[in-house]
């Protein structure tokens, strides 16, 4: 189980012990480690390659959210593909293995999956390196023992908070069983679909009932304007209550479920938070529709049948935009945060309910599981917490810590569920880690222009880095790329590119903000001793890494100053897995384990490796091969 942005100091010391009890069991009932080293750079797609693989970014390929592409003669250094997709790895995935040793496996919204994957290879790689490794993956993934989920795939539509004003509203004639009752006038508006070719030709239509009075007004949604089928969402006030003792998310509708064009069905739960009848004004939440992407189709359908209007995610980016209203730290008067909270809920919500699911119907000797809360809660909140930032403001500080002790609530309800499920079977065990830890941030840093200023980096007219006159670049922030020649569009000779790499480290180094004061601290490279086991570089990744001073995080943006305040203070990670605050967990968790601490602290890599102990695996790891 990976619980995104886990780190047992920041939650632990700074949530009450009433709100995390699940947690508080972990560490000390668990057989845990000081902290686990997760990928460098510490960022979600590189550390859930690094539990699901057992290796860092440099051997699975996945070295960071975004990699470099393959083979490297022709892609240039600016040009990427997604880390969280199957097609940029490079390394087999657990799933694949267990399954491959006839267990039952059940593999709920992991990273880099359903598909086969991709095993690019590099110039001077055979064509048929990882040909082996691409049929053991084909027949695992067609195997009736393996369930694997991913809803983060496809979204059928996207989050959004609506009005009428955001909406426009037409006489409604067209819906079947309008004529029943009242006869009451009604009218309608659709609500939008993403571009995505599955529900091309699809739609869902929202219809606001009015009643002869003018008094009263009924809000039903359809995909097939049809009133006696339609899905009605009654509205209430925002949740108030406690998580604890009550159904989560109670107040969201029944599921309005859409076939989609090949068959398969997705579906959303929605949220009227206000409906008035007097001037058909209504305040609508929705929460988005994933597809459950699977290795099966069928599983697709069924998963949603049983876990109707799963979420990927909180509803933090609507509440950052002020969509949910004026913020705490915009002054606002807790009703947004109310409305974040409630969408934080319909996630828990589904997340438990799609565990007991799989833990009950696919029956897996191996289950393996996600939540991502955590990172949601602490990108938002956890900068504002920070009293060395000079943007703290005691008041928002304290609205701030209240609101992410109830979210982190929620985080420990996913916890105890699993708890419960392992508890359920005797030879059960619960192994809990995670990708990154979190680090305030309220200032930016342009690696790239810091680059344009030392002379390493040219911008052509249009203000793009222009690779035929710069010697490195940064295609994400996260690290600096020698624009060597063996890659597409590059100067720089083999004989040069260490050269390259000192002038970056000294061009990093050099930068000093307003005051004076040292913004990069720490400069690692590909030639660094322990570079490998770091598991920094390799044909995916970069040659230059770094740190940042307290309060930095990083842009890959070439234009502009190389360092300027941030919008607002955040949560960041992406930082060297080396510093504390990057650390995760990593614990093994059972009724019958004895609870121990190791005071080392380990690569997040073990964990997998402990996994393949515990089930008896091969140790498979790294590169697989013909051979």
């Amino acid at each position: 189980m990976s619980f995104d942005a886990f780190n047992e100091r920041r939650v632990t010391e700074t949530i009450a012990a009433a709100r995390i009890p699940a947690i508080l069991a972990l560490f000390s009932e668990g057989s845990c480690v000081a902290a686990a080293r997760p990928a460098f750079p510490s960022v979600t797609a590189a550390g859930h390659a690094a539990l699901w693989t057992g290796a860092f970014g440099n051997r699975s390929g996945i070295a960071a959210n975004t990699v470099l592409r393959l083979p490297a003669s022709q892609h240039s250094i600016l040009e990427t593909a997604n880390g969280f997709s199957a097609a940029a790895l490079r390394s087999e995935p657990l799933w694949i293995a267990a399954a491959l040793d006839q267990r039952a496996v059940f593999a709920h919204h992991v990273t880099q999956a359903p598909g086969i994957p991709g095993y690019p290879t590099d110039d001077g790689e055979p064509a048929d390196t990882f040909e082996v490794a691409r049929r053991r993956a084909q027949q695992a993934l067609t195997s009736r023992r393996l369930a694997v989920l991913n809803g983060y795939n496809a979204v059928l539509v996207a989050p959004a908070l609506l009005t009428a004003a955001d909406v426009q509203l037409t006489v409604a004639t067209r819906w079947r069983g309008l004529s029943q009752g009242s006869g009451a006038p009604a009218l309608e508006f659709d609500l939008p679909l993403s571009g995505d070719p599955l529900v091309r030709g699809r739609a869902l239509h929202a219809l606001l009932r009015l009643w002869p009075q003018g008094d009263s007004v009924q809000f039903f949604v359809s995909p097939e304007r049809d009133l006696t089928t339609a899905i009605r969402v009654w509205p209430h006030a925002e949740e108030r209550a406690p998580v604890r003792g009550r159904a989560l998310a109670r107040y969201f509708s029944e599921p309005v479920v859409l076939r989609l064009a090949d068959g398969r069905r997705a579906s959303m739960r929605l949220r009227l938070f206000a409906l008035r009848a007097r001037d058909t004004s209504f305040t609508l939440y929705v929460p988005g529709m994933q597809l459950a992407d699977a290795n099966r189709d069928d599983l697709t359908s069924e998963y949603d049948a049983a876990v109707p209007g799963w979420v990927g995610n909180s509803a933090v980016s609507l509440w950052e935009r002020g969509r949910f209203g004026r913020t705490l730290a915009q002054g606002g008067d807790g009703v947004a945060e109310r409305r974040w909270m409630e969408s934080a809920e319909l996630l828990t919500r589904g997340f438990v309910a799609g565990s007991a699911w799989g833990w009950r119907a696919q029956s897996p000797q191996l289950m393996l599981d996600y939540f991502p809360l955590g990172d949601d809660i602490d990108h938002a909140l956890w900068g504002y917490l920070d009293r060395a930032s000079p943007r703290f403001d005691v008041a928002v500080a304290q609205r701030a810590a209240a609101l992410r002790a109830e979210m982190w609530e929620l985080v420990d309800l996913r916890l105890a569920g699993l708890m419960e499920l392992v508890r359920s079977s005797p030879n059960a065990r619960l192994f809990v880690g995670g990708d990154h830890g979190m680090r305030p941030a309220w200032r930016r840093f342009r690696p790239n222009a810091a680059l344009r200023e030392a002379g390493l980096l040219s911008l052509d007219s249009a203000g793009h880095i222009d690779l035929a006159r710069s010697r490195a670049a940064s295609a994400n922030g996260y690290w600096i790329s020698v624009n060597r020649e063996r890659r597409r569009g590059g100067i720089v000779a083999p004989a040069d590119e260490g050269r390259v790499m000192d002038d970056v480290r000294r061009a990093l180094l050099s930068v000093r903000d307003e005051w004076g004061r040292s913004v990069v601290t720490q400069v690692s490279d590909v030639r660094s001793p322990d570079a490998s086991a770091l598991g920094i570089g390799g044909v995916t990744g970069g040659d230059v890494y770094y740190d940042l001073a307290p309060g930095y995080l990083w842009t890959g943006g070439a234009v502009g100053p190389v360092v300027e305040d941030a919008p607002r203070p955040t949560g960041e990670h992406g930082f060297p897995s080396t510093s504390p605050d990057m650390h995760t967990v990593s614990c093994a968790w059972g009724p019958t384990l004895p609870a121990q601490r190791d005071p080392e602290v380990q690569p997040l890599t073990e964990l997998s490796r402990a996994v393949r102990r515990w089930l008896n695996l091969s140790d498979i790891l790294g590169q697989p091969s013909n051979k």
